[in-house]
């Protein structure tokens, strides 16, 4: 199945989540489970002097608003066309964001400062999660701030949209010491995710350990 087949499929049965859920996206993008990352996403903005944010996958754009300032210029991708149509309808009032269509692992990325790739390669193949890493390192990108479980001894493979931890410093990987480690104090599934994190990468290093 194609990667944009599985994960339209994800959505419109609802797999990640039920009626009445906050978000469509899953549980991860619930403002309570995001509140943490999205602070710590804000200090590093302010620290590495950000102005421009790619974000994919965006989802529903459930939280990103709690990092994004009127001084960004963001950008949200997502490989659903609905959740892309939905998102631009609700922020057509925002000058200051976009959204489009696009596939990580083969799509031509938007230049920006920081690109932010929460919660997606733990859904995709090792094989389509280093295409993914290496498409990134085509683009006009500075920085990359990616979910990796820090803790875990191992990489297990998967079929997409299913899912499962992931620590980008393993094999296949084998990405270096990021530049910042952003624990988000992960309390879902009754906290047995406590080395969920954000790990902050130049892509410059990236390209090197590539």
């Amino acid at each position: 199945m194609e990667l944009k087949e599985a994960f339209k499929t994800a959505f419109d049965e609802k797999i990640w989540t039920a009626d009445g859920d906050e978000s469509v996206s899953g549980s991860g993008s619930e403002i309570r489970n995001a509140s943490t990352i999205a602070t710590w996403l804000d200090a590093l903005i302010e620290i590495e002097g950000v102005k421009t944010v790619a974000d994919f996958p965006s989802g529903d754009f459930n939280w990103q608003y709690l990092f994004l300032n009127d001084g960004l210029q963001y950008q949200g991708l997502d490989i659903v066309p609905e959740i892309v149509k939905q998102n631009t309808a609700k922020t057509k009032k925002r000058k200051n964001v976009s959204f489009s269509v696009g596939d990580l692992t083969s799509s031509k990325l938007p230049a920006a400062d920081l690109l932010i790739v929460r919660d997606c390669l733990v859904h995709l193949s090792n094989e389509d999660g280093l295409k993914a890493l290496k498409n990134v390192c085509r683009s006009d990108i500075r920085l990359l701030a990616i979910t990796s479980f820090i803790n875990l001894p191992a990489n297990t493979n998967t079929v997409a949209p299913m899912w499962r931890a992931q620590n980008l410093q393993k094999a296949p990987f084998n990405l270096p010491t990021p530049k910042a480690i952003l624990l988000e104090q992960c309390e879902e599934a009754n906290g047995i995710f406590p080395d969920k994190a954000l790990v902050v990468y130049e892509v410059e290093a990236i390209k090197a350990a590539l």
